[in-house]
């Protein structure tokens, strides 16, 4: 249920950035952190939610969504090790307030 509320966050998120983008003729990529817990036999970045949100969002729009895997038990150390090598997620959502402030 959680991955589900997260693909659904990710999707809101990503209409909510793309409707200020305009219609634009190239395709453009956006990157979307997923939670990885390690569960056996599931891809978090490629499953039923990830191609929905693909082919009903993305695709319709000219965008092509990359799901990123983050960690969840070491999500602040990936995050830090993504912006520091330039390579962030374009939507970063994060539990820990006190985390993300510092």
């Amino acid at each position: 249920m959680k991955k589900v509320l997260v693909a659904l966050l990710a999707l809101a998120l990503a209409l909510g950035t793309a409707s200020f983008a305009g219609a634009s003729a190239e395709n453009v990529t956006i990157k979307i952190p997923v939670y990885d817990r390690g569960f056996e036999g599931w891809n978090v970045t490629d499953n039923y939610f990830t191609q929905w949100i693909q082919d009903e969002f993305g695709t319709p729009n000219g965008i092509t969504v990359q799901f990123v895997a983050i960690t969840r038990t070491a999500e602040v150390q990936d995050y830090m090790q993504m912006l520091a090598a330039g390579n962030a997620p374009d939507i970063i959502f994060h539990y820990d307030m006190p985390q993300v402030v510092a």
